[in-house]
């Protein structure tokens, strides 16, 4: 793992000990760490029907057949992060999944090396099941009317998945599991990190979700830090905040 700060440690934990484990019919991508928990713990994971694009429901349990998502943009040098607990999965994502762009931009995203956001910037790859659900849900309406802002955000923003694995829904994700995941650790480390840069002002953090900032371990406000608890898009505070960053480059 990378002797650096806890972000370089996120992004060198993916690259060093990434693997995936193929189990018929389809191949499971687990970072080797999380393995143990899930063989462990089958009815954890989603009996994916083939093809699952196909299907018309979405299989309940984690769908490890999808590559996982631990980040999203360039961590190290972004300034705007959005912590989330974990990607919730939709059919649109298996197309992505078979994009070939696609999965080889998440590999550079992966591997710290793509410059933008994957989840804003569309460019080389086109319009994903991500850049709809933070263009059109979260994002995207509050920085809609200020094209400068938006552009900024391809590299200013990054997203960080407590749990990197796409799941059927938000009830997935428990207290247990998230004690027992290594790779969680591992995130908390990176946010922990992040909170001390915001309380510096060399960072901006929004954080998801009702019990978002107790599950990732930071505090709930600060000059830099907002808590979003709204399901849909970005609480009120949270809009007025990232405008706030987004006016000074």
């Amino acid at each position: 793992m990378n002797d650096g700060n806890p972000v370089d440690s996120l992004i060198g934990y993916w690259n060093i000990r990434y693997s995936q484990c193929v189990t018929s019919p389809f191949p499971h991508f687990i970072h080797s760490d999380d393995q143990p928990l899930f063989l462990a713990n089958p009815k954890l994971c989603a009996a994916v029907p083939q093809p699952p694009i196909e299907s018309e429901t979405i299989a309940p349990g984690f769908h490890l057949s999808l590559q996982p998502v631990p980040y999203m943009g360039d961590i190290r040098r972004a300034d705007i992060f959005l912590l989330m607990t974990n990607p919730v999965v939709r059919r649109e994502d298996y197309c992505d999944n078979e994009n070939q762009k696609f999965t080889e931009a998440l590999r550079e995203n992966i591997g710290g090396v793509r410059k933008t956001c994957l989840a804003w910037d569309t460019e080389g790859v086109g319009e994903t099941s991500w850049t709809r659900y933070y263009r059109n849900e979260v994002l995207g309406p509050t920085v809609r009317d200020y094209p400068e802002m938006s552009e900024r955000l391809k590299t200013r923003l990054a997203i960080l998945e407590l749990v990197p694995y796409y799941s059927s829904n938000a009830r997935c994700i428990t207290d247990k599991l998230l004690a027992a995941l290594p790779s969680v650790q591992v995130a908390k480390r990176a946010a922990k990190y992040l909170e001390e840069r915001a309380n510096k002002g060399e960072a901006h953090l929004i954080v998801r979700w009702r019990n978002g900032c107790k599950r990732w371990g930071v505090c709930e406000d600060g000059d830099n830090i907002v808590h979003s608890p709204a399901r849909r898009g970005l609480s009120q505070c949270a809009k007025v905040r990232l405008l706030e960053w987004l006016e000074h480059e």
